[in-house]
C-alpha cells in the first residue's frame, strides 16, 4: 500500500503541458517567459506555471489547454474568437 502512495506522490508531481490550438497568429508568455508563434505548439509548464495567450490578429480561433496530472488528462481549457481575444489558464499545482 506505501508504494502505490509513493509513486501516486511521485507521478503527481511530473510536469504538465500548455497546448495551443489556433489557426492564426499568437503570442504571449509563460510565467513571464515570453512566446509567440501561429498554428498549434506544445511547451512544458511547471506544475504552478500560468500563461497568457492572445491572438494577434481579429479573426481566428485561440484554443489554450493545460494537459497533466496523474492521468494527462485536461487540467484546464479557455477559448476565444473575439478580436484580439486572450486566454489564461494556469496548472494550479495538479
Amino acid at each position: 500500500m506505501r508504494i502505490v502512495l509513493i509513486l501516486l506522490v511521485i507521478l503527481s508531481g511530473c510536469g504538465n503541458e500548455l497546448i495551443i490550438e489556433s489557426d492564426t497568429s499568437w503570442s504571449g508568455s509563460i510565467n513571464g517567459s515570453s512566446i509567440e508563434g501561429g498554428g498549434s505548439r506544445s511547451y512544458d509548464m511547471d506544475n504552478s506555471s500560468c500563461a497568457t495567450i492572445q491572438k494577434d490578429t481579429e479573426r481566428g480561433y485561440l484554443n489554450v489547454k493545460v494537459k497533466g496530472g496523474i492521468f494527462n488528462s485536461i487540467l484546464e481549457e479557455k477559448k476565444t474568437t473575439a478580436s484580439y481575444g486572450v486566454c489564461s489558464v494556469c496548472s494550479g499545482g495538479f
